[in-house]
């Protein structure tokens, strides 16, 4: 009798302690999960005010607690997420750089770059927003206008403002001007 309940007891102990260490190891977690996560708002809020420096030093914070976490498979998107906006903000502190320098055949580059990005649609309008900007400033029309096109697709508030921008890139490149019809199937 003493020893079926001492094998019970260790059984019963084992599962306890395997059960104790899984809640840790899903605690353990979710404190960095909130940690990154409260990191990113920080970074994000600095995204939209262009202090992307300071933006900068709060998602690899939050990569850094993510990083902490021992399940993988709950941090993936986040961890992209963040990838994703760092890349934007390396981007744009480099664009800023270049901006103060004499005209630079990388910026198209940078630029157009960018807007490919898979940002939140907030953050990715005003990228494209700034990327046709740029864009223009150094005549690389062609990419501009199909930018431009993805912008009128995306930001409704000022469709009527973007396709008369659109319209005027076509005429001056001497294009066919595209009726609505087949902006609509683009």
């Amino acid at each position: 009798y003493q020893r079926r309940v001492r094998v019970a007891t260790q059984k019963s102990s084992v599962q306890i302690s395997s059960l104790f260490t899984s809640r840790q190891v899903e605690d353990h977690d979710q404190i960095h999960i909130v940690s990154a996560t409260y990191w990113m708002k920080i970074c994000l809020f600095n995204f939209n005010k262009g202090l992307f420096a300071s933006a900068a030093e709060f998602v690899n914070q939050s990569l850094k607690e993510l990083n902490l976490c021992r399940n993988s498979k709950k941090i993936d998107s986040a961890v992209k997420v963040c990838v994703v906006y760092k890349q934007a903000i390396k981007i744009l502190c480099e664009v800023k750089k270049l901006a103060f320098a004499a005209p630079n055949t990388k910026m198209p580059d940078l630029v157009h770059f960018l807007s490919l990005l898979s940002l939140q649609p907030k953050h990715r309008v005003g990228c494209l927003r700034f990327a046709i900007e740029k864009l223009l400033d150094y005549k690389k029309n062609t990419i501009a206008i199909e930018l431009l096109k993805l912008l009128v697709q995306q930001d409704q508030n000022d469709r009527i403002f973007l396709e008369t921008k659109l319209h005027a890139l076509y005429l001056e490149q001497n294009k066919k001007i595209p009726t609505h019809h087949n902006n609509n199937n683009n």
